[in-house]
């Protein structure tokens, strides 16, 4: 069998010994020269990096009491943010764990797929209603931070929680704020002297057909009772203290999870089971007095848990 030349391999004119050898084209790509054409590394730029950098409370805020004068010192602002990029990030995780899980067909809490009718059922409701509720809860908590630093701020930082859980670098570039009240963490800034006032609890209104429902009890005569706004506060307090209490056991359970857990799968139980309790409270809630005022009671909720030592209003 006739033997085939390698085009690679060094040629060699035998016939003058003299000539140099020919080097056979190298089928490698140049390494600098790929180095050189590569795109540039992905960086999120933003006003503030939320991490040595950070805006400062609007006044809006302080006389809102939303915030209160001690909030405004660096330390407590750097604090502030600390606590929510920690809740935001921790939603962005489940609902990509959620999402995932539904792409492969998989219970997202053990990573196999359902192996009766009833858990193939409970997973389809929850396909279908945990992204919305995560979606819901994100929004919320951008809501509260808004309220707390600004929309430009709330806008950075929601870029900033979506850069952070997918690795990429964020850099402080100030040309693009256009606020120039910016905390720096090792810098004090002078305090704004506000009026503390509580943080704000909802007091809405009570739908109609809940009164009509008898949702709130019934007068000695038989007529539905219609709840005035002092006992809306109570009825709204009541409900804001047990959510509290849950997202605080919440928030140890997931602190389990994020550390060294020997039994993971009975606190994930834990944990989807105070979720569905908070849920179920909001929509509890918001049965009596609308969406919108279940959507503001967790906002509440989720202020009053990042902040304990906040007042609340009685």
């Amino acid at each position: 069998m006739k033997r085939r030349d390698d085009p690679n391999q060094t040629q060699i004119d035998w016939g003058n010994p003299q000539a140099p050898a020919a080097s056979a084209s190298s089928s490698f790509p140049d390494p600098v020269k790929l180095a050189a054409e590569a795109p540039p590394p992905l960086i999120e730029r933003l006003p503030w990096d939320f991490a040595t950098t950070f805006p400062q409370p609007i006044e809006q805020a302080i006389e809102a009491g939303r915030l209160c004068e001690e909030d405004c010192t660096p330390e407590n602002v750097k604090s502030i943010h600390e606590e929510h990029a920690r809740e935001l990030l921790t939603i962005v995780h489940d609902l990509d764990a959620v999402m995932d899980a539904r792409r492969r067909g998989v219970d997202p809490m053990t990573g196999k797929p359902p192996r009766t009718h009833a858990s193939r059922e409970r997973l389809r409701r929850l396909y279908d209603s945990e992204p919305d509720r995560l979606d819901r809860s994100f929004n919320n908590m951008v809501e509260v931070y808004e309220e707390a630093f600004g929309a430009e701020a709330a806008h950075a930082f929601s870029r900033y929680i979506r850069a952070r859980h997918a690795g990429i670098p964020i850099e402080c570039d100030q040309k693009l704020c256009s606020d120039s009240q910016t905390i720096e963490k090792k810098k004090e800034s002078p305090v704004v002297e506000h009026r503390a006032a509580p943080t704000v609890l909802p007091v809405p209104k009570p739908l109609r057909e809940a009164v009509a429902a008898g949702i709130f009890g019934y007068e000695e005569s038989g007529k539905p009772v219609n709840p005035k706004p002092d006992e809306v506060r109570k009825i709204t307090q009541n409900h804001a203290e047990k959510i509290i209490d849950l997202l605080n056991g919440l928030r140890e359970v997931e602190s389990q999870l994020a550390g060294h857990c020997s039994d993971r799968a009975r606190v994930g139980a834990e944990r989807s089971r105070l979720k569905n309790q908070i849920t179920s409270a909001i929509e509890e809630y918001a049965a009596s007095f609308g969406p919108k005022a279940g959507e503001r009671l967790d906002a509440y909720c989720l202020r009053q848990q990042l902040n304990p030592d906040a007042k609340r209003t009685r």
